[in-house]
């Protein structure tokens, strides 16, 4: 069964050894969630096409997609920056973590 959640970066990076040894892309650190004032960082990994959410006050991390498509380097992030246009308007804005994931789920990435 795939985990979603972890308590701290260790734990999560202590999973899949390709994280640790991934470059990781930000995708800006003031997501929110309803019903929370604390902002999380969204990163994307591109050894494993995983993008996750870490909260910044607790550390857990959030896994909201592992199955980002991976190729060259140039042409994967040109994607995966088009499905995210306009990310950096709406991050800032109240429970802008749903409006992520629902882009996410609308390309079929879970």
């Amino acid at each position: 069964m795939k985990r979603w959640f972890w308590d701290d970066y260790y734990s999560f990076v202590e999973d899949d050894d390709r994280r640790c040894n991934s470059n990781q892309r930000l995708y800006g650190n003031q997501w929110s969630f309803k019903n929370s004032e604390t902002p999380s960082a969204a990163v994307l990994i591109e050894n494993t096409g995983e993008m996750y959410l870490k909260n910044l006050s607790t550390g857990e991390i959030l896994l909201i997609a592992d199955d980002l498509p991976i190729g060259p380097e140039d042409c994967w992030m040109m994607y995966v920056d088009s499905i995210l246009e306009g990310w950096e308007d709406i991050e800032k804005t109240p429970d802008s973590s749903e409006w992520l994931q629902r882009v996410l789920k609308e390309y079929d990435i879970r």
